[in-house]
């Protein structure tokens, strides 16, 4: 498209005008090229940035899939380097959805770090805070449409407790042949630690082996309840994360591609 402008000069020299003509030229490069080999590919990478956070974390492939999509997105910026004129007065559209993926993705790698530091933590090393167990665990599941399933493990851990507990008096009452006096006295025992009973040696041994393997059990069914804790509070990091760079991804997509001249613009070019 051009516009041209006509104006008639006087000069002191000479009495006779002088027409002068400008031609404003608006150039304008198609599109077709840059969005089939640009703008689709960088669109398709940057909404990989979103999988990253619905990839599971006990995968170990977080961090190779997050760098993994920083070096394609860096090939691009030095293949559009080459393609888009050099100039310092402004940055074409395509470089500024470039720009801002890569600053998408590098704050996903952030993010992801501190998702994995939070899935293998173990309360041996870091206890979990009540703020964190009741926002992460009660209250933003509920935002999130994530529900924490019941595991069967809870109920096979209550039955071998309890049958830990309940084995000693049963091996006492048959070792013993059906003494009474002493069953009833081993039945106390374990129903309350406090309760002082002189056993034989060998029985008294064993009490307390049985009594060793129960507390060993206890202690390891709630490292491996706070493991899970912190492996889920990792879940919910994941899904709100999924949610906000989604939101992002679409948000800033849109709002740069709206301002591309192409949409707007219906005048037909020359050739």
């Amino acid at each position: 498209m051009f516009v041209s402008v006509c104006t008639c000069r006087y000069y002191p020299c000479c009495p006779e005008p002088y027409p002068d003509i400008t031609f404003y030229f608006h150039i304008r490069r198609k599109t077709l090229f840059y969005t089939v080999n640009l703008v689709i590919p960088c669109l398709a990478i940057s909404f990989l940035t979103v999988l990253v956070f619905y990839l599971p974390t006990g995968s170990g492939e977080k961090m190779t899939l997050s760098i993994s999509i920083l070096l394609s997105l860096t090939v691009f910026f030095l293949l559009l380097v080459d393609l888009i004129p050099p100039t310092s007065k402004t940055i074409p559209l395509i470089g500024k959805y470039l720009l801002f993926t890569m600053i998408l993705v590098t704050l996903s790698i952030l993010v992801t770090v501190v998702v994995i530091n939070v899935h293998f933590r173990s309360n041996s090393i870091f206890i979990m805070k009540p703020w964190v167990k009741r926002a992460f665990i009660e209250v933003l599941p509920k935002f999130l449409c994530m529900r924490r399933p019941k595991f069967l493990r809870e109920s096979i851990t209550h039955f071998s407790k309890n049958k830990v507990s309940l084995a000693p008096v049963t091996e006492l009452q048959v070792l013993l042949g059906g003494q009474d006096d002493l069953y009833k006295r081993a039945q106390e025992h374990n129903k309350s630690e406090t309760v002082k009973v002189k056993y034989h040696p060998v029985i008294q041994r064993a009490i307390e082996g049985i009594d060793y393997i129960s507390d060993h059990l206890k202690e390891e069914d709630d490292a491996i309840n706070a493991k899970e804790d912190w492996q889920y509070v990792a879940l919910v990091l994941d899904r709100l994360f999924l949610v906000i760079f989604t939101t992002a991804s679409l948000v800033g997509t849109m709002s740069i591609i709206m301002q591309a001249p192409t949409l707007w613009d219906q005048k037909q070019p020359i050739v």
